[in-house]
Formats: structure tokens, sequence, C-alpha cells
């Protein structure tokens, strides 16, 4: 484990509760590529996970009971075929490999069974300390795309990027979660960021709808452009 892992699980261990931090390898937390949700499912007293060993959760974990065992859950198959399309789009070969090198994680990295538990006056400082955090990872490696889960992820992400020193350049908000997501450019000095935000992708299934493949090669030609 790199010593900036070790920082940030230092970090992590100043409040109570359980946390998951990277949904990736190690490696991935130097990744100016992200895909953040909004905080992880559970309970305070679940095991505390800092990364993957290899690979990705959305690849190696199956979140959901089915008849015939452990499946992938509703977000699971949207956000793999996310990747796996942005890889055919960047003419990327193993898409699960392409997506372990992303820092996939959460705006706030401590478990609760619902994000209102977040909330409350006394997690306060569980939310300083991510943002915190997540200032360090971007003063560290400038970002260069940023695709969130969930409207209030985007938001919060956004305001986040404005207190490291970023500004909107544009912006184009979806009229309709189902239509496509919300797509922003954010500047700082000669950077540019691109921020894509989608409705909770395991409500709003957009990835592969038929009525968003429009929508979806727009998000797909802007990314390539952001890829480097």
């Amino acid at each position: 484990m790199n010593q900036q892992l070790t920082e940030i699980q230092a970090l992590l261990e100043m409040n109570p509760g359980s946390y998951r931090f990277l949904y990736t390898k190690p490696e991935s937390v130097n990744s100016p590529y992200i895909f953040v949700g909004l905080n992880p499912a559970g309970k305070p007293t679940d095991p505390k996970d800092l990364y993957v060993a290899n690979g990705s959760a959305y690849t190696q974990e199956k979140w959901a009971q089915g008849k015939k065992g452990p499946t992938y859950n509703p977000l699971q198959q949207q956000v793999r075929s996310l990747f796996s399309n942005m890889a055919t789009h960047l003419d990327i070969k193993d898409w699960e490999d392409f997506m372990s090198s992303w820092l996939i994680s959460n705006y706030v990295f401590y478990r609760s069974p619902k994000w209102a538990d977040m909330q409350t006056e006394d997690k306060k400082p569980h939310i300083a300390n991510c943002k915190m955090i997540w200032r360090q990872l971007f003063a560290a490696n400038k970002p260069r795309i940023i695709i969130t889960n969930g409207y209030d992820t985007y938001t919060n992400m956004i305001a986040l990027l404005a207190t490291a020193g970023w500004s909107k350049e544009s912006e184009n908000k979806t009229k309709k979660a189902w239509s496509g997501p919300h797509i922003a450019v954010l500047k700082n000095d000669q950077a540019r960021c691109l921020v894509i935000g989608f409705g909770h992708l395991s409500t709003f299934k957009v990835i592969n709808r038929p009525e968003t493949k429009d929508a979806m090669e727009n998000v797909y030609k802007l990314i390539k452009q952001y890829y480097a």
C-alpha cells in the first residue's frame, strides 16, 4: 500500500464507523478519471474496505441475491455496460482492465443504510473529512473526467471542485433523468474537467436504452475528447 493510501486510511480512521474508499485497485488512487456515487450502503459495524486488491468491485463482486445465487445488481449492470461502451468508443479491448484503472469511489466514503443518515449533526465531521480527502486528491492529480451516479452526487462534486479552485465554463442540464445525463465543463487555469451526471443508474437505466442512444453517443464523443 502506497504512502498516499496510508495517509487516507489514517484520516478515515479519525471518525467512527465503517467506510469503503476505493472500488478499484490501489494504483487507481492517482487516476484523473473518476466514477463516483454518493456514499456506500451498509451499517457502521460492517467491515472496513480501503481498496480492491485486483480489478473492480463492479466486476469482482455480486451485490444481489438471485434465484441461482449471487448476481450483479441493477447498478452494477448499468455501470458495467457504461464502461464496456466507453472502452469500445476509445478503442480499448479489455474494458474490465480499463475500468479498474479509474478511481471509483463515493462523494462520502462512510457507510450508512440511507443518505439521510449521513446528513445528521453527528456526521458533519465525516463529510468534512471526506471533502478534505477529495481536495487532496484533486491537488495531487487534476481530474480530467468525473462521472457521477445520481444528481445529488453531481451537485456535490461540482461544489467540491469549486472549493478546490475550479469554475464552470459550460453546463447543459437534461430535463429528465431518462433522457440522459447533465454535462458540465469546469476549468482551473489551463486545465479542463468534464463532469457527467446521471440520475441514479439503478433506477434510470439509460446506458443501453434505445431512446437515449443519441444522447449517449454524444457522451462517448465527449469522453473521447477528454481521455488522454
